[in-house]
């Protein structure tokens, strides 16, 4: 679904509820305000209602957030609220504290004079996402809980149960996503090459073989790839490697096909580097640690995807 579609969706949703209906799909939640996001607990707060909603049995999941179903109020709100500069930092959240981060989209509408922001979550074939670490607030501090599976039942959020889990997986079978990339890349061609000036390295540049299987329901435009590696799990940011290239011509993967394609990707950092950290890299290659490879499709979708080395 696109956003228009999506928006025509909500304002459905909302004209019922102000009529006095029930929302009846569960996997449609109303938060009068924004979580902060900058704060350990509202950050916590937001993962667990995401996660629950991707993590239910059905189809699209929305969070539709500046409007109370219960008492019908409104509350203007837009993205800028939840603190923080661009909605790419949510997907960074996502990867970094869910075990598998899903696709969630956020974009900001009006109805009725009213600013709303809706969280749209396509249906995963990757449940159940666990988070990593969550945290909540307790009567003498924060209180960490590893490994909560969380999801969505009438108005609420609960931890699943097993039962829970195992309709989770028969839901995973009948789930054939827009989209959905394997994506793997020749370890042998990540080898950096690059330019020096008095000793530091000005810029560089990789043109690895990657390798495209598109699993999902619709053809696939690619204009935008970005790559970052590292040789450690705990690299500090100057130890990070990443590459992108944007606005180039479109690379177009069909349904139920598989390419391999040789982009060339360059460097961006505002580190500057010397010429041993490159070397030291490229002597090391078979053992970096890749990060997700993050997809930029032609209508501006960011679609982020393990990457496999062989």
């Amino acid at each position: 679904m696109n956003a228009s579609q999506i928006s025509s969706l909500i304002e459905n949703i909302l004209t019922q509820s102000i009529d006095g209906q029930e929302i009846e799909n569960v996997k449609v939640d109303c938060k009068l305000k924004w979580w902060d996001l900058s704060d350990t607990i509202g950050l916590h707060e937001f993962l667990k209602d995401v996660s629950a909603i991707a993590n239910t049995f059905g189809l699209d999941g929305y969070l539709i957030i500046g409007f109370d179903d219960k008492s019908k109020s409104f509350d203007d709100a837009q993205f800028s609220d939840c603190n923080l500069r661009d909605t790419s930092q949510i997907r960074n959240l996502l990867i970094k504290h869910v075990d598998i981060a899903f696709d969630l989209n956020t974009f900001d509408i009006t109805f009725n004079r009213h600013k709303l922001s809706v969280i749209h979550i396509p249906p995963s074939i990757d449940k159940p996402h666990v988070l990593r670490l969550y945290k909540r607030q307790g009567k003498n501090g924060i209180i960490e809980e590893p490994n909560k599976i969380f999801i969505r039942k009438n108005t609420s959020n609960y931890i699943a149960s097993k039962n829970d889990i195992d309709i989770m997986y028969y839901d995973r079978k009948n789930i054939i996503p827009e989209y959905k990339l394997i994506v793997s890349v020749n370890i042998k061609s990540l080898k950096i090459g690059f330019t020096t000036q008095a000793g530091t390295v000005t810029d560089f540049s990789i043109n690895p073989v990657i390798t495209f299987e598109n699993q999902g329901s619709r053809p696939i435009a690619i204009v935008g790839i970005r790559i970052g590696y590292k040789l450690f799990e705990d690299a500090s940011h100057d130890e990070i490697y990443m590459f992108e290239v944007l606005n180039g011509q479109p690379i177009i993967i069909p349904v139920n096909n598989i390419i391999n394609i040789v982009p060339s990707l360059n460097g961006k950092s505002p580190f500057k580097y010397t010429r041993s950290k490159f070397e030291d890299v490229n002597l090391n290659v078979r053992n970096l640690i890749l990060d997700p490879i993050v997809i930029t499709t032609n209508n501006g979708k960011e679609i982020t995807v393990p990457l496999i080395k062989y």
